[in-house]
């Protein structure tokens, strides 16, 4: 079984790749590019991962949904297919984050956005790909995104 430690890593390999959406890379190959869900089901396959369920964490998992989300699809995949830890839990490095993102302050927004949590210079961090930054990043995890955390969750089989 991998270790979270090997889920982070592996989730690092990623670092610096373009964003694209809907990307699901093959590290080495051509078009490399992830976005938030791609990095998570990406590393997820490279480590043979299966999900609560048992199925296997695919890079052709979670095709359905646009570029600008309207809905909270990605929260509800990672409820239904991770485990899901109470907001008051600790969170540790190898666990996800789902995030709540506003395009616009005058709407609610909705929980479409992925991370997983590292460890950073004694502190945590995330991995994710960020389409601000046009790329896959990894940075602490300050207040501004502690504060957009809508659930975490645990990878099934991970120790």
């Amino acid at each position: 079984m991998p270790t979270k430690l090997q889920f982070v890593n592996q989730a690092r390999k990623y670092i610096g790749l373009p964003h694209r959406h809907q990307g699901r890379a093959h590290l080495g190959g051509k078009n490399q590019a992830v976005d938030c869900v791609g990095l998570l089901v990406c590393a997820g396959e490279d480590l043979g991962l299966t999900d609560k369920n048992g199925a296997a964490i695919l890079r052709t998992d979670n095709l359905n949904y646009g570029p600008q989300p309207t809905r909270n699809d990605v929260h509800v995949a990672c409820e239904q297919r991770l485990i899901s830890k109470s907001l008051g839990d600790p969170i540790e490095p190898g666990d996800v984050i789902t995030l709540l993102v506003k395009y616009r302050e005058d709407e609610p927004g909705v929980t479409c956005h992925v991370a997983i949590i590292s460890e950073l210079n004694g502190h945590l961090g995330m991995i994710h790909s960020f389409a601000s930054l046009g790329r896959v990043v990894e940075h602490s995890l300050a207040p501004k995104w502690l504060r957009r955390i809508e659930g975490i969750f645990s990878v099934p089989g991970l120790t």
